[in-house]
């Protein structure tokens, strides 16, 4: 690549021309990369969904204790709920230019 290329085409072209020391053209190269890359994700999928599958098992035990305390003391709730709308209130109130 002695000059520079005119548009994006024409840089792929001279991409694909070039070869590494060891005579690999850039295109092969990249491809053999893409391909390791794929077996890697594809390795890693099961692994994935497990730990996709126990935090939805873990969110979904948490949301059923947050219902339980909230049937057993609602009114502790409404009281924590508007204590937070509260202060997050006087924060955004408090930051108003008169």
């Amino acid at each position: 690549m002695d000059s520079k290329p005119k548009n994006f085409s024409q840089a792929l072209e001279e991409l694909e021309k070039l070869t590494d020391k060891n005579g690999q053209n850039f295109k092969a190269k990249l491809k053999g990369e893409l391909d390791d890359l794929e077996a890697k994700i594809h390795e890693l999928r099961p692994h994935i969904e497990d730990i996709k599958n126990k935090a939805q098992d873990e969110l979904k035990k948490t949301k059923e204790k947050v219902e339980v305390q909230v049937k057993e003391n609602p009114w502790l709730v409404i009281g924590i709920v508007g204590l937070l709308f509260f202060v997050v209130g006087a924060i955004f109130g408090s930051r108003r230019k008169d």
